[in-house]
C-alpha cells in the first residue's frame, strides 16, 4: 500500500493557501502547526540561517526563531498527547478514510465525517461571528489590566438555528476604569492551547536570552521581549490567544505576566486531559448560576474544557509568588471538584488506552494514526515529569520525540535528538494528503453547508 499523493509535496503550500486552517497559529505568516497533516511549517526561516546563528552563538537572533518553534511543536505535543488530542487525531483520520481511501466502494453514507471535522475545526477557534472586538479606549497594560466580565450565549447549528446542546461562554474585556467594551471572546480550547504554547515560547525565548554574555545587552534584550509579550496581551485582536491568561491572572490577582502564562498553561493542560466522567464532577462558581441549570449542564455534557476552566479558574485560590505551582493547581482542582492532577494524567492514560482498542485499521493512514497514538500515551507520560520549564530544550532534554519541519525552502530539518519514525510518520506524505483532503472537503462543502455567494 501507498499513501496518497496526487503532486509534488512542495507544491502543496500554494494548495493550502486560503483553505483556512483554524488552528491558533499566532504568526501564520511566519510559522504554522497543521493538525490535518500534524506537520510544522517555517514560512520565513530556513534551516541555513537558523545553523549560522548557532554556529555564531547569536542567542539573540536564535531566540525569537526558536521561540516560534517551541510554540508550534507545543501545539503538535498537544494534538497527539493530550485527551481531547487523540480524540481529535481519530475524527480526523476518519475523515481521511471516509474521503481518500481509493479501494473503497459506496462511499458517500461515510462523507459525514469530513463535516464533521469541518465543524470541530470551526469550533476550536470560534468563528468571528461569535467576537466582537473595539479599537477604542486607553492603551492598557500590566499595571492597568482590563476588566473581565462573563456573559453567555448559543451556537448557531448549520441550519442556523441556537443550539441548545452547545453553549458558548463569552469573555468581555472591558476598559479600565470605565468598563467600556473593548472585546468580546469565547472561551475555546484555541485559548487553552494558546496559553499552552505561548508558555513554551516565552521560556525558550527566555533561557537563549540568559545566554547572552553581556549583562547590558542581555538586560536590554530580555526587556524588548518582555514589552512585546505585554504589547499581545492587551492587543484587542489578539484575545483569541491570551483570553485564558488575562482570566485566571484577574481571578488570583497574577500581575506578573510570566507567572500568569505559566500558571495558565498548567492548568489548560489539566483541562486538555478531562474526561467525561471529570465533567459529572465539576462544580460551577455561583457567579454562573444566572446561566441557568440547563445550560451548564449542557457546558458539561458537551465536554467543553473552556467552560471547564473558568471554574477552576473561579475556585482557584490566590498564588503567591514562591508557592508550589503543584500544590496550588491541586488546590484549585479540589475546589472546583475534581480530583488532584496526578489522577487526572492516570486517568487521561485510561481514556487514550480505550482510544486505541477501540479503532480499527482500514487503509494505509490507520498506522499513521496508530503510530501518533502510541506516540502520543508515550510522550503524556514524559510531559507529565517535566518542570514548568517546557522550553525546547527542556522538551529534547526530556527525550520527547518531534516531527522533522518544514523551513521556508519547503526541506525537513530536525528540531530534536529525538524523532519520529519516518515509516511511522511520514511529514511530505501526510502534507499532500491534507491537501487531497482538503480540495475534497471544499468542494463537498458546496452540497452541504456553504456555497457560492451570491448564487449563480
Amino acid at each position: 500500500m501507498t499513501y496518497p499523493k496526487n503532486m509534488d509535496y512542495r507544491s502543496v503550500e500554494r494548495s493550502l493557501k486560503g483553505s483556512g486552517n483554524n488552528f491558533p497559529n499566532r504568526c501564520r505568516g511566519i510559522a504554522e502547526m497543521r493538525p490535518h497533516s500534524q506537520t510544522i511549517h517555517l514560512h520565513t526561516v530556513s534551516r541555513t540561517s537558523l545553523r549560522s546563528s548557532t554556529d555564531a552563538k547569536s542567542y539573540s537572533s536564535l531566540a525569537t526563531p526558536c521561540g516560534i518553534i517551541a510554540h508550534e511543536v507545543t501545539h503538535w505535543l498537544d494534538v497527539v498527547s493530550t485527551v481531547w488530542g487523540q480524540d481529535y487525531l481519530v475524527n480526523v483520520y476518519d475523515a481521511y478514510e471516509a474521503a481518500l481511501r481509493p479501494d473503497k466502494e459506496k462511499r458517500e453514507p461515510d462523507w459525514w465525517h469530513v463535516v464533521h471535522l469541518y465543524d470541530l475545526d470551526r469550533r476550536t477557534m470560534a468563528q468571528p461571528y461569535y467576537k466582537e472586538i473595539s479599537l477604542s479606549g486607553w492603551p492598557h497594560n500590566t499595571g492597568n489590566p482590563w476588566t473581565i466580565n462573563f456573559s453567555c450565549g448559543l451556537e448557531f447549528t448549520c441550519d442556523g438555528r441556537p443550539d441548545l446542546a452547545r453553549p458558548i461562554l463569552f469573555i468581555l474585556f472591558g476598559d479600565n476604569p470605565t468598563d467600556e467594551r473593548i472585546a468580546r471572546h469565547p472561551l475555546s480550547i484555541g485559548s487553552l492551547l494558546e496559553a499552552i504554547a505561548m508558555h513554551a515560547e516565552i521560556c525558550t525565548v527566555a533561557s537563549l536570552c540568559m545566554q547572552i554574555l553581556d549583562p547590558d545587552v542581555r538586560r536590554t534584550d530580555l526587556l524588548i521581549r518582555s514589552k512585546e509579550w505585554e504589547r499581545i496581551l492587551y492587543d484587542p485582536e489578539l484575545t483569541d490567544y491570551t483570553a485564558a491568561v488575562h482570566l485566571l491572572s484577574t481571578r488570583i490577582k497574577i500581575t506578573e505576566m510570566v507567572v500568569a502564562y505559566r500558571l495558565a498553561a498548567s492548568l489548560a493542560t489539566a483541562c486538555l486531559n478531562l474526561t467525561q466522567k471529570h465533567f459529572s464532577q465539576l462544580r460551577h462558581p455561583e457567579k454562573f448560576k444566572h446561566f441557568g441549570l440547563d445550560r451548564i449542564e449542557a457546558f458539561k455534557a458537551a465536554g467543553d474544557r473552556g467552560f471547564a476552566f473558568a471554574c477552576i479558574a473561579f475556585s482557584a485560590p490566590q498564588y503567591f509568588v514562591a508557592e508550589d505551582e503543584g500544590i496550588w493547581l491541586n488546590s484549585a482542582l479540589s475546589s472546583a471538584g475534581l480530583p488532584d492532577v496526578e489522577t487526572i494524567q492516570s486517568d487521561a492514560m485510561q481514556h487514550m488506552n480505550q482510544v486505541s482498542r477501540q479503532v480499527t485499521k482500514r487503509w494505509i493512514l490507520d498506522y499513521t494514526r496508530d503510530y501518533l497514538l502510541a506516540q502520543g500515551r508515550s510522550i503524556a507520560f514524559l510531559r507529565a515529569q517535566m518542570s514548568s520549564d517546557t522550553s525546547l530544550t527542556s522538551i529534547n532534554k526530556a527525550g520527547i520525540p518531534v516531527p522533522q519541519i518544514f523551513d521556508s525552502e519547503a526541506d525537513l530539518f530536525s528540531v530534536s535528538s529525538v524523532n519520529l519514525d519516518p515509516i511511522g510518520f511520514n511529514a511530505e506524505a501526510m502534507h499532500t494528503a491534507e491537501c487531497n483532503l482538503d480540495i475534497f472537503t471544499r468542494n463537498f462543502l458546496t452540497a452541504c453547508r456553504i456555497a457560492r455567494w451570491p448564487p449563480g
